[in-house]
């Protein structure tokens, strides 16, 4: 899976661009107000605001994580570096802010 990510990422990216740039203010309207929410959502959903009512079960044997699973705390880090470091810099670029506060 991992080996296709950087083509469908910049899919997104390229779609976002478009919507923005070349469909006209009412779809980018639109695209300025869902994204936030989009991206709180996928925060939320992944782990990287923490849900109360969700436990995170420590570590995962080593037959597991062979098959690419990994403890929702080490997930949860992961997307929230991600969403700092790639995602909210480029929707920033792009005058869009998530609404997501990440720890």
């Amino acid at each position: 899976m991992l080996k296709d990510e950087g083509r469908h990422r910049q899919f997104g990216w390229d779609v976002l661009d478009w919507l923005m740039l070349s469909a006209g203010p009412r779809p980018f309207e639109q695209v300025r107000l869902e994204v936030p929410g989009m991206v709180d959502a996928a925060a939320r959903a992944y782990g990287a605001v923490p849900r109360p009512t969700v436990s995170d079960h420590g570590t995962f044997p080593q037959e597991v994580s062979t098959w690419g699973m990994a403890p929702r705390s080490d997930y949860a880090r992961v997307v929230t570096e991600a969403l700092r470091r790639d995602v909210v810099p480029r929707l920033a670029e792009r005058g869009l802010a998530p609404a997501v506060d990440l720890p």
